[in-house]
């Protein structure tokens, strides 16, 4: 974008209107509903990855990770409620810790 005034133009670069927009919150392009493909990813992967190790639905922290995740995709697609984004985030947090807890490996000796 080029803008003349007084006689002399001045090149404009987008990415020094991003720049100045964003730095007053005014964002130019709209990118969070290219994010939510990234989330419904990452999500999908976790509950993979959680479905693998015992390979059963029933597994509680897959449960936890599963009741967390429709909680946050909830949020993002009917409602916008944040406490729903909140609660499950920390579900899913929870859940990946309690996974890690009961398959903990030990190097050098037997369960």
């Amino acid at each position: 974008m080029t803008i003349c005034a007084g006689g002399q133009c001045n090149n404009l670069y987008i990415s020094t209107l991003s720049t100045f927009f964003s730095a007053f919150g005014i964002p130019i392009f709209e990118y969070t509903h290219y994010l939510n493909f990234i989330v419904f990813f990452f999500i999908g992967l976790s509950l993979i990855s959680l479905y693998s190790v015992k390979r059963s639905v029933i597994y509680m922290p897959f449960l936890l990770t599963l009741l967390g995740s429709l909680m946050i995709l909830t949020d993002m697609i009917i409602y916008d409620l944040d406490f729903f984004t909140y609660i499950g985030n920390g579900l899913m947090i929870i859940g990946a810790i309690w996974n890690s807890k009961l398959n903990k490996k030990t190097f050098g000796r037997k369960k």
